[in-house]
């Protein structure tokens, strides 16, 4: 998406495998390097992105970092998904299950679906608003299932007695896209 709107997109992973996946464009860099050590040059970008990855930053780092790399009044976004959103009757199917993985979810998850509000972003920036924004898709109820098997919830609670749904209906799942939005300033 990113790609579509700007001359040169950089992915950046500490984790190889993780850059390898995806897809590419001839705009599209993938590079391995830590989100407290980016590797550009200072004043040399428009926007720096963290999706669902910044509680695993070391937080004053990569926004001196971002400080640093950014041009006056580029963007620092710190984005992430909120809790699943599905639409009747996925609701239905699911309460049950999501119920009993709930207890399973590490303390990040308060943290992205909270959208980074406890974070200390420092001096340098100034909070802007993020308008609406949402990851929707069709999903099965397999499809679904098979997303929460392997959540870490799901791999959290392996042994339990979790009853996961496997009838053959489909429906809406949306996860907002929410987080904190900064303008260096």
């Amino acid at each position: 998406m990113l790609a579509a709107r700007f001359n040169a997109v950089w992915a950046i992973d500490a984790d190889a495998r993780v850059l390898r996946l995806g897809f590419a464009t001839p705009n599209l860099f993938k590079t391995v390097a830590d989100a407290a050590d980016l590797p550009f040059q200072g004043t040399s970008a428009d926007l720096v992105i963290s999706m669902q990855s910044l509680h695993f930053f070391d937080l004053p780092r990569h926004v001196a970092e971002a400080r640093r790399v950014l041009v006056s009044g580029g963007i620092l976004a710190a984005l992430c998904y909120g809790d699943l959103d599905l639409r009747p009757p996925l609701r239905q199917t699911f309460a049950e299950l999501r119920a009993a993985l709930d207890p399973f979810w590490e303390v990040e998850k308060r943290m992205t679906t909270g959208g980074y509000r406890t974070h200390d972003f420092g001096a340098g920036f100034t909070e802007i608003a993020m308008p609406p924004a949402a990851l929707k898709r069709k999903m099965s109820v397999q499809e679904l299932s098979t997303y929460f098997a392997r959540s870490s919830a799901g791999r959290a609670a392996t042994g339990r007695p979790l009853r996961y749904p496997m009838d053959t209906g489909n429906g809406w799942a949306a996860w907002r896209i929410h987080g904190r939005v900064f303008r260096k300033v």
